[in-house]
C-alpha cells in the first residue's frame, strides 16, 4: 500500500507560487468517463501495483463540468488511483504539477496527494511528494499537512482549492549517481506549504531518480475528497538574477544554473527584473529602502530569496558578540510604529536597532515574548535611516531566519457618538453563521458601531450584524480599523447553509487615510453585515493590541461631493443650495442635502463652497 505517516505540528508563513506558463505534457479532467464508473483501466489509471483502486468518477462536484474523481475509503481502507508517467520521459527540466481539490466540510480521517520519482508495478518505488488532508482530532481541527516535515496550513473546506508542486530536476547537490537531488516547492491555494529537495524529501535519496514517475490519489480512512483538472506543465526555467551590487539580469538563458554560476541569487522561475528588488551591499551592510508595502499586513520581508538569510554563512563584523552577524541600513518611509521581527529564527538571536552601525542605541532584544529565543523589536520611529543588526547570542549561535518589518496603524481616536459592540474581544456572541448556534447582533440604519476583532493566523473573529429594512434602500458601509486589510461587507439573509457574499470593501494601509466604503441597493427584508480581519492575515492580532474597528451604516442615497456647491444637482449654485446648507447646519445623521463636501457635518466649508461658486439660473 502507499506509504503514509503522521507529521509533527507547526505553522508555516504563507508565500505564493509563480507559474510562468509553458507546455502541457499531461492533463486529466475526468470528463471523458461515465459518472458512477471506476477509474480503473480508464485513461491510464490503475490501483496500487496495477490492482483495482476503486476510485470513482462523480458528477457530485467538478470544476470543469461535468465530472471529477471521487476518492473515499467507502467503509474499508486503501482506495487509490495511480497514473504512471514513465512514458513521458520527464527526467530533466522544470515542471508545474497541479490539481484542484474539493474537501467537504466535516472532513474526517486522512486523504493523500502523492507524486513519486520511481514507480514500478511490483518493483521499486520512491516518493518525492506526499501531503494529506487531515481531519483528525487536533488543534486546529483540520489541516493540510506535508508528511515527513513539520509544515502545515489550515484546511479549506467546501471550496475548490489549488495544489501545485513546482519541480526543478536540474539543480541541487549530486545525489550520488551523477545527477542532482532537484528542488520542489509545494503550494496550497497559492500559499507555500514547504520547500525541499525532490529526492530525499519523503523517501531516502538512495533508490531515487531524477524523474517525475507517477501521480497518486489515495484515501487511507478518510471521508470523500474530490479532484479535478490535474496537469503537468513543462516551464521555461528562465528568471531574474540578483547581484550584491544591486544589479539584476534576466532574459533568455538566465536560469538558476546560469545565475548561480555568475555568483548571483536566482529569484524564481518566470520572474523578471521589473518585478523583483535586488539589494546593494555597501561594505558589508545591506541597503534597504522600505516600500509602501511595509504598511500591508504582510509587511516587508527579507528571506532566502536574497541569498543571505542564514547567519552561519555570514561573518562576525560588529564584534558585539563572538557570533556571526548580518547588518542592514534601512530607510523607514514615515513616522510610525514598526515591528521588526526575526521571530522564526532557528537560533538564539539578538536584534539591535541604532542610529550608527553596531550601536543598538535605540532598541535591543534577545528573547521576545512568543518567539522563544528569537528576537523582535517594536518601536515608534521618525522617518529616516537606521542601522539594524542581527547576530547570535553567543559564539556558536547561528542559523536561518526571515526578517519581517511591518508598519502599524495608529489607534483610532475616541468617538463618543459610536455604539460599542456588545461582544467582548475573545467571546463569540455575534459570530453569525460561524457560531454554533448562529447568533447575530442587531444594527440600525444611520448607526456607528465600534468593535474589536482578533486573529491567530489560523482562525479569526467575525462580527455579524443584522439589519432590517422596511423598504428598498441604498445602504452604505464605511469602515476604518487599527489594522490594515480589515473587511466590511454585505451577506444575504437566507440560511447559514446558503450565506452568499453580496459586496464588500477592504480597509487599506492606514497611511492612505481612506476609509473602506461600499454601497449596495437592498430590497426590504433582513440582511447581514460582517466585519472581520481578512482571513489570510499573516500576523497575530491579539485582543487589546490595535484590535479596534469602526463601522458606520448609512441608509439612503450615498453622498456625492460637489466641487461647485450644487447640492440639488440642478446644474446651478443658487438660493436653493444656500437654503439646503443653512437648513441642515451641524452634524449629519445619515445623509444631509447641505453636506457639500460629504464630511459628515454641514458647516462653514460647505457655505463657502456655495458662495464661492454662486451660479444662479439666468
Amino acid at each position: 500500500m502507499l506509504r503514509v505517516a503522521l507529521a509533527a505540528v507547526a505553522v508555516l508563513a504563507a508565500g505564493s507560487a509563480v507559474n510562468a506558463g509553458g507546455v502541457v505534457v499531461w492533463s486529466e479532467d475526468f470528463d471523458a468517463y461515465r459518472a458512477g464508473s471506476e477509474l480503473d483501466d480508464q485513461g491510464g489509471w490503475r490501483g496500487w501495483d496495477g490492482g483495482l483502486g476503486h476510485v470513482g468518477v462523480s458528477d457530485e462536484q467538478s470544476t470543469s463540468s461535468p465530472h471529477a474523481a471521487r476518492v473515499a475509503s467507502e467503509g474499508d481502507t486503501g482506495h487509490q488511483a495511480i497514473q504512471d508517467h514513465a512514458a513521458l520521459g520527464m527526467t530533466s527540466g522544470v515542471y508545474s504539477i497541479s490539481a484542484k481539490a474539493y474537501v467537504p466540510g466535516g472532513h474526517t480521517g486522512a486523504s493523500y496527494f502523492i507524486i513519486m520519482n520511481t514507480y514500478e508495478v511490483g518493483g521499486a518505488k520512491n516518493w518525492s511528494t506526499q501531503v494529506h488532508f487531515d481531519g483528525s482530532d487536533q488543534t486546529p481541527p483540520s489541516v493540510l499537512t506535508a508528511d515527513f516535515t513539520s509544515d502545515r496550513l489550515p484546511l479549506i473546506t467546501d471550496a475548490w482549492t489549488d495544489l501545485e508542486v513546482v519541480v526543478n530536476l536540474d539543480i541541487g547537490p549530486d545525489a550520488g549517481d551523477g545527477t542532482p537531488v532537484g528542488q520542489q516547492h509545494f503550494f496550497y491555494d497559492g500559499a507555500l506549504l514547504y520547500e525541499g529537495p525532490w529526492r530525499g524529501q519523503v523517501s531516502s535519496t538512495a533508490g531515487s531518480a531524477a524523474r517525475i514517475a507517477a501521480t497518486g490519489l489515495f484515501n487511507l480512512d478518510g471521508s470523500v475528497v474530490y479532484y479535478d483538472d490535474l496537469s503537468i506543465e513543462r516551464l521555461d526555467p528562465d528568471g531574474a538574477c540578483c547581484f550584491d551590487t544591486g544589479a539584476c539580469l534576466d532574459g533568455d538563458g538566465m536560469d538558476e544554473v546560469d545565475c548561480l554560476a555568475r555568483g548571483g541569487v536566482f529569484q524564481g522561475i518566470g520572474t523578471s527584473c521589473v518585478a523583483v528588488t535586488c539589494y546593494e551591499n555597501d561594505g558589508g551592510v545591506w541597503l534597504v529602502d522600505l516600500p509602501d508595502g511595509v504598511a500591508d499586513p504582510d509587511g516587508w520581508t527579507w528571506d532566502a530569496s536574497t541569498g543571505h538569510a542564514d547567519t552561519c554563512d555570514e561573518t562576525d563584523d560588529c564584534d558585539d558578540s563572538p557570533a556571526n552577524d548580518i547588518a542592514w541600513r534601512i530607510a523607514f518611509p514615515r513616522d510610525a510604529e514598526y515591528i521588526i521581527s526575526v521571530c522564526d529564527a532557528s537560533f538564539d538571536s539578538v536584534l539591535s536597532l541604532g542610529t550608527t552601525p553596531c550601536a543598538g542605541d535605540i532598541a535591543m532584544n534577545d528573547d521576545a515574548v512568543g518567539c522563544g529565543t528569537a528576537s523582535e523589536i517594536r518601536a515608534t520611529l521618525a522617518a529616516g535611516t537606521y542601522e539594524l543588526l542581527l547576530e547570535g547570542f553567543s559564539g556558536g549561535d547561528c542559523g536561518a531566519f526571515t526578517l519581517n518589518i511591518r508598519e502599524l496603524c495608529s489607534p483610532l481616536v475616541d468617538n463618543p457618538d459610536a455604539t460599542l459592540e456588545l461582544e467582548a474581544c475573545g467571546d463569540d456572541t455575534n459570530g453569525g453563521c460561524n457560531a454554533e448556534p448562529p447568533v447575530f447582533e442587531a444594527i440600525a440604519c444611520d448607526t456607528t458601531v465600534r468593535g474589536t476583532g482578533w486573529h491567530d493566523t489560523l482562525t479569526r473573529d467575525t462580527d455579524w450584524y443584522e439589519l432590517v429594512l422596511a423598504e428598498p434602500t441604498t445602504v452604505t458601509l464605511t469602515g476604518v480599523a487599527e489594522r490594515a486589510s480589515w473587511t466590511f461587507g454585505f451577506i444575504n439573509e437566507q440560511t447559514c447553509d446558503d450565506d452568499i457574499s453580496i459586496d464588500g470593501a477592504v480597509f487599506q494601509p492606514c497611511f492612505m487615510q481612506e476609509a473602506a466604503v461600499v454601497s449596495t441597493r437592498l430590497a426590504a427584508g433582513t440582511w447581514w453585515i460582517i466585519s472581520a480581519p481578512q482571513s489570510a492575515s499573516p500576523v497575530v492580532i491579539p485582543c487589546g493590541d490595535l484590535d479596534t474597528y469602526e463601522l458606520t451604516v448609512s441608509c439612503g442615497e450615498p453622498c456625492v461631493p460637489s466641487l461647485v456647491g450644487d447640492t440639488d444637482g440642478d446644474g446651478f449654485t443658487d438660493f436653493n443650495d444656500l437654503l439646503n446648507v443653512l437648513a441642515s447646519w451641524g452634524v449629519c445623521s445619515g445623509s444631509c442635502a447641505g453636506d457639500v463636501d460629504c464630511s459628515g457635518d454641514v458647516g462653514f466649508i460647505d457655505l463657502l463652497r456655495v458662495l464661492a461658486n454662486w451660479n444662479p439660473p439666468p
